[in-house]
């Protein structure tokens, strides 16, 4: 398969813009600035989180299902060698932490629900990392 065309910085940017609002902001959406203090405050945060990162009247997303839709979409927008794309293998490799544990979050023992945590919080500073390097491209700025 060919290398995608290069897309308009808008789309680039609309997409990022995207994955920051619908994925990166809800995975941290309910997180105390100070933590939870037990495993059980931390499950149920993290279950409010990240299994329903995206909800309507018609579905509700966990947080991987969120970025696999992005990924189908808006995924091709995002060429190698960028800044943009350094951020975004980032994302994937938290999201690919999250997919076998978020089936099995009523059983985390606490090192694993730190670890989805720390996925999350990758999630929520790499989303707003490729937003902003994907402005800056926008801007005539260095990736």
């Amino acid at each position: 398969m060919g290398r995608p065309a290069v897309q308009p910085p808008a789309n680039r940017r609309d997409a990022a813009a995207r994955l920051r609002h619908d994925l990166g902001k809800a995975v941290r959406f309910s997180a105390a600035t100070a933590g939870e203090t037990t495993s059980e405050s931390l499950r149920r945060r993290l279950a409010a989180d990240l299994l329903a990162t995206r909800s309507g009247p018609a579905e509700t997303l966990d947080a991987v299902a969120v970025f696999d839709r992005w990924w189908r979409s808006d995924g091709a927008l995002f060429i190698p060698d960028s800044r943009a794309a350094e951020c975004l293998a980032r994302i994937r490799e938290a999201v690919e932490i999250m997919r076998p544990l978020l089936p099995r979050l009523d059983t985390l023992a606490e090192r694993e629900l730190r670890e989805l945590d720390d996925a999350a919080r990758v999630v929520d500073s790499e989303t707003r990392a490729l937003r902003d390097a994907v402005a800056r491209e926008n801007a005539g700025g260095a990736p």
